[in-house]
């Protein structure tokens, strides 16, 4: 499956390793953002924020 940058919706994102997590690369307009390693999914500011200081984000019950 072909991931798609969420800001210019260019199919040339590649998945790196950021030693926080997983983060997809856009180089076609050079945006990163740090990916829900569970889902796949674009993490939103929050979450990325709580991976980065090793915190787990609040489960929804």
């Amino acid at each position: 499956m072909t991931k798609v940058c969420p800001y210019c919706a260019s199919g040339n994102v590649r998945r790196m390793w950021d030693g926080n997590g997983d983060v997809d690369w856009c180089q076609a307009c050079h945006h990163a953002w740090l990916v829900n390693a569970e889902t796949g999914q674009p993490m939103d500011r929050n979450e990325a924020d709580l991976a980065r200081a090793g915190l787990a984000p609040p489960q929804d019950d």
